[in-house]
């Protein structure tokens, strides 16, 4: 591969590491030194092995060696980072850090290394959690639980999953989270469910679960998008936020319905089910799904159509605007691609 890049190629590649690294290191000397208050480095999509590794060893190291593991989190994940740190800033502001427990879908899925990661799910969880402010605790201590569904064996792509119905391994996990998920609910704790069975997308046979229960409207934090890391973090700070926002007199419950039918728009309809059928389409008409170029309105316009009946079943799952009315949405592809989309869900006020 090497050969093929040409040494010029790899050389800079490698200078721009080494320069990326040392604002790294500096960067936690910072923290050290109390000029940042609070430091996240981010690690997405990598895997167990790569130059990274010994990047983050010397990093964990420099940590280690000023005593600053409760300053400085090293862990995977990025486009959930604005998220976590937000979270955080409000439980600094508030006085307090939400207690929350964890619950596994299965101990062997907890230990998994997912897709474009190094580590387990159970250290992610745990690292973003921290990240969000959050205090780990014992479900008699907590009052919110994140429950994680996890991959069973390798994890997989979204898009590459049986249709709904056909992967009886994942059915049963998802009625057992969904079942328990259910309990706590009654139980008075507050939910978060992070759906990371598979990367890009949620699983359909949690969704389907959910649905048969009658169970979404139980969730007061939903994700199931991107890598595991993306997920989970997205997941937590959700759940951090309504911990910290329960009784509070400007809280806006409209606001944080609106955040979950955009995950179940984005993470359910469009990555599990809608995108394969529009890349498949570009493909057919020769455009590129990667670069659609002059072509990106037009499957906008698309992508708005396919979304619209998925819109009505999210309202029939107990989603709705405030007014009782299925929501109103717009969807853009920020970037000309396929891949993702951004989902707005318009306020009934607006």
């Amino acid at each position: 591969m090497t050969a093929r890049l040409g040494e010029e190629v790899v050389g800079e590649y490698l200078e721009v590491r080494k320069r990326n690294h040392a604002v790294n290191r500096e960067a936690v000397r910072l923290a050290g030194e109390g000029v940042v208050d609070y430091l996240m480095l981010c690690q997405e999509d990598a895997a167990s092995v790569g130059l990274h590794i010994p990047e983050q060893e010397a990093l964990r190291a420099d940590i280690e060696a000023g005593g600053l593991g409760d300053r400085v989190a090293l862990h995977p994940g990025a486009d959930e980072a604005g998220l976590v740190l937000l979270a955080r800033h409000l439980s600094e502001l508030a006085g307090r850090r939400p207690r929350i427990a964890v619950d596994y879908a299965a101990e062997a899925g907890a230990a998994t290394v997912p897709r474009y990661e190094h580590q387990p799910i159970r250290q992610t969880v745990e690292s973003q959690l921290r990240a969000a402010g959050a205090e780990l605790t014992t479900p008699g201590e907590a009052e919110a639980i994140l429950f994680v569904h996890t991959p069973i064996g390798p994890q997989g792509e979204a898009a590459e999953a049986p249709p709904e119905g056909e992967c009886p391994s994942h059915a049963l996990q998802a009625e057992s989270i969904v079942s328990r998920v259910e309990a706590a609910r009654g139980g008075g704790y507050l939910v978060g469910l992070a759906d990371a069975a598979y990367a890009n997308g949620a699983d359909l046979e949690l969704v389907a679960a959910l649905r048969r229960a009658d169970a979404v409207r139980h969730l007061d934090a939903f994700a199931g998008w991107n890598t595991t890391a993306n997920t989970l973090g997205t997941t937590a700070a959700q759940l951090c936020l309504e911990a910290l926002s329960a009784g509070a007199a400007e809280r806006d419950p409209e606001a944080s319905v609106h955040f979950l039918a955009c995950r179940l728009l984005d993470d359910w309809a469009y990555q599990s089910r809608v995108r394969r059928r529009a890349m498949e389409m570009a493909e057919s008409e020769g455009a590129n799904p990667y670069h659609l170029g002059a072509d990106a309105e037009r499957f906008e316009d698309y992508v708005q159509r396919e979304l619209e009946p998925f819109a009505h079943d999210i309202h029939s799952f107990g989603l709705h605007a405030g007014d009782g009315s299925p929501f109103s949405f717009s969807v853009t592809l920020p970037w000309g691609r396929l891949f993702e989309i951004e989902v707005e869900c318009i306020s009934s006020a607006e």
